[in-house]
């Protein structure tokens, strides 16, 4: 992972754009394409779930 912070607001707009790419790939692409976004989008979703636990736990007012 990078050592800058990113906002949530970054990964959430990552996240539609891997979405985006998603659709528009044909199923049966090439070179594990599909595999490589479905993958790419799980580690984006258990970033922004970090992000948003660190910003909403405890001890966060």
């Amino acid at each position: 992972m990078s050592t800058t912070t990113r906002s949530i607001a970054t990964v959430q707009a990552e996240i539609e754009a891997v979405r985006r790419h998603l659709h528009e790939a044909p199923p049966h692409a090439g070179s594990g394409t599909r595999v490589a976004l479905e993958e790419r989008l799980r580690g984006l979703e258990r970033e922004l779930a970090r992000r948003r636990a660190a910003t909403t736990g405890p001890g966060v007012r």
